[in-house]
């Protein structure tokens, strides 16, 4: 036999009354999540490529989707750095490969203790190759640069990217600033993953990339209205490569060039600052914002460049 219960009728009036009221009380004292401090890694140079320092909170302006947004973190500590050496070791670096292995060296060698790196090797898309994974380990870094081989083969430089900085992602360093350091003629000639493909993968993983592109010895033949020739296809790759991700591209002249690009790129790499901003207009989850960097310049004399991410997906 079940047991059951009636209420008085003026007793069921008042709970349904007081679940009424109870519900908009609720709602009013639940307040909407306040949007993330977005953290944005940020290098000046000088005219003459030089890293500027000495600079202040209030020299930077940032600006989201056209509108300013209010600085509200600044740091001048320097990170240690993670990232990966991306070497190109197709058929057209045969004649280039032994100043490439120098470059690398003299970039390893400047490593701090607190610096890591990983080495990847790429020709075709099957044929990608970790030489050396993340390690602080500067001897075991310089022994895996004897291991580069050039070799025959349909160069995929988008593959070797995408998966390069998968890697660095899979391996962050929240603490660090995570970057590649690619060196290669800028020729993609049978990638899988397409161009757009590559570029959602580096705006979802902010890992910035600086390029020593090796473009002089590509042929400048006149691609006419179609195409671009394949000098300016290569540089337009590489060009889009570091300003969406706020890294620098140095083009060397010809080899005797590159030991000083590197040099030059070590410096854009090193020094840096770290602002941040709370978005004044909340992003949706996975939307990308662009952003822009500009920094107060005394007189015109002294323009600066500010080198950083263009921008960033929302959480």
């Amino acid at each position: 036999m079940g047991f059951s219960r009636r209420l008085p009728r003026n007793v069921v009036i008042l709970l349904a009354a007081a679940s009424l009221l109870s519900a908009p009380a609720l709602a009013q004292t639940q307040t909407p999540p306040a949007p993330p401090l977005v953290k944005l890694n940020v290098t000046v140079l000088d005219r003459q490529n030089q890293p500027v320092t000495g600079l202040r909170q209030e020299d930077f302006q940032v600006v989201e989707g056209g509108k300013p947004q209010s600085v509200s973190f600044f740091s001048q500590e320097e990170a240690p750095l993670s990232y990966g050496l991306v070497i190109d070791a197709s058929g057209s670096m045969r004649t280039q490969i032994g100043k490439v292995v120098l470059a690398a060296q003299n970039i390893i060698r400047g490593n701090k203790p607190e610096d890591e790196t990983f080495i990847v090797s790429f020709v075709s898309s099957d044929n990608i190759v970790t030489l050396q994974e993340l390690t602080g380990n500067k001897s075991q870094l310089l022994s895996a640069l004897n291991l580069l081989r050039v070799e025959g083969g349909q160069t995929a430089l988008i593959d070797a990217i995408y998966t390069s900085a998968d890697y660095l992602d899979k391996h962050r360093r929240d603490n660090a600033r995570n970057t590649l350091i690619l060196v290669t003629d800028g020729e993609d000639r049978n990638s899988y993953y397409k161009q757009e493909q590559l570029f959602s993968k580096l705006r979802k993983t902010r890992v910035q990339i600086f390029i020593i592109g090796l473009i002089y010895k590509l042929e400048n033949d006149n691609g006419g209205i179609a195409r671009k020739s394949t000098r300016e296809a290569a540089q337009s790759l590489l060009d889009r490569l570091a300003k969406e991700t706020g890294g620098v591209a140095f083009y060397p002249k010809n080899d005797k060039a590159l030991e000083s690009a590197a040099g030059e790129l070590m410096l854009s790499l090193r020094p840096q600052y770290v602002i941040g901003f709370v978005p004044t207009t909340p992003a949706k989850s996975g939307q990308y914002r662009k952003v822009e960097v500009t920094v107060t310049s005394p007189d015109d004399k002294n323009k600066r460049k500010v080198i950083t991410q263009g921008g960033y997906v929302a959480p």
